[in-house]
């Protein structure tokens, strides 16, 4: 029955099988379970943390209007830091998980303006600039008018959330990182943020409950790390200056044309030369089925290559790197089963050209 079905085709239909089964499991895994429960105490002193941890708080009694104002500054800064944070504005390329950023910095990583926006604080200047409203109705003064105008002009530009943009002139610090992935965090309660231009982690100190285990509770606490994070591109953005990002830059594109070169050539050259070979009546040559070894052997070792570079880089060039972060498993195992699909065909029609091989020797002695 199993030979009637063909163990190849069992084979394939267990590998692609298996491809979906784990791809949809890695990305629907989920933290704890109903038997475990887990509580963090957020920050208080939020500044510590870079206001990571900034709430927008504003009470539902308000009048639309004013809840609005205050809700969009405060989003409008939220999503600034989770850009800052999480999705830095870089330009840049990589190559086998490696690759080269770089970006004007911003000068203000906004550490310190929520204290400025707070709802009380937003709540006074929308009053405020009500009572300059209702003097100006009563006012007959041209000049002092245009003093209280004035006055309802600056609030006005204030809560519009200019004091939160960039002018592009003004930024000319120029950043420049080598970057190397996929990284996951392996805490799903750490965070990665920028405070005062210095890079950091915040972590959980658990606490476990000593009548039942499997509860715990944690504080947050900061630890400082060299390089920056990307969870939007899962990237490990190691900072170096501007020499040593164009060293790194003739290098990594020699190796990247090499690298091509050698695709290009067991991907597209042998191909095409064992098709001329076939089209010339001799099908199942010894040196056919030697260039499908090759390009085994090669895909191999661009399998090999693509995994344990990035995990050498970030072990060399990152102090207790593994601590805290780990490969995507999501993108490895992505990566890995396609490779073993391309390898398994390569050795299917590998195995063919022998079987033709054989038969074309048995049919000559045959003749």
């Amino acid at each position: 029955m199993v030979k009637r079905l063909g163990i190849i085709a069992i084979t394939v239909t267990i590998l692609i099988a298996l491809y979906f089964i784990v791809t949809f499991s890695l990305m629907t895994q989920t933290v704890g379970s109903s038997s475990n429960t887990s509580s963090i105490t957020l920050p208080t002193e939020d500044t510590t943390f870079g206001n990571l941890f900034f709430y927008s708080d504003i009470p539902d009694s308000l009048p639309y209007a004013k809840y609005k104002i205050i809700a969009d500054i405060q989003n409008a800064y939220i999503q600034k830091k989770e850009q800052i944070n999480n999705r830095p504005g870089l330009s840049g390329w990589s190559f086998f998980y490696m690759g080269l950023r770089s970006g004007v910095a911003e000068n203000n990583n906004y550490d310190e303006l929520p204290a400025t926006f707070t709802t009380e604080n937003l709540l006074n200047r929308l009053a405020y600039k009500d009572t300059i409203n209702t003097l100006l109705a009563k006012e007959k003064n041209h000049d002092t008018i245009l003093k209280l105008q004035k006055k309802i002009d600056s609030i006005s530009k204030y809560l519009q959330f200019h004091s939160f943009d960039v002018i592009p002139e003004q930024r000319t610090n120029k950043e420049y990182y080598f970057s190397i992935g996929k990284y996951e965090l392996k805490d799903y309660a750490t965070k990665f943020f920028i405070k005062n231009g210095t890079y950091n982690l915040a972590k959980v100190k658990w606490q476990h409950n000593k009548n039942n285990p499997n509860n715990k509770s944690g504080n947050y606490y900061i630890n400082k790390i060299n390089f920056r994070y990307s969870s939007t591109d899962k990237e490990i953005l190691i900072p170096v200056n501007a020499k040593t990002h164009k060293v790194l830059e003739i290098l990594l594109v020699s190796f990247i044309v090499i690298a091509c070169i050698a695709i290009i050539y067991f991907y597209v050259g042998i191909p095409i030369q064992i098709l001329i070979n076939i089209s010339r009546g001799d099908p199942f040559s010894v040196i056919n089925i030697n260039y499908l070894n090759a390009i085994i052997k090669f895909t191999i070792a661009l399998t090999l290559f693509s995994l344990i570079i990035p995990h050498l880089l970030g072990f060399i060039l990152v102090k207790d790197f593994y601590n805290d972060f780990t490969e995507s498993n999501t993108d490895i195992v992505v990566n890995v089963l396609k490779s073993i699909f391309i390898i398994i065909g390569l050795i299917l029609i590998r195995k063919a050209f022998i079987k033709g091989k054989n038969l074309q020797h048995e049919n000559e002695l045959t003749v």
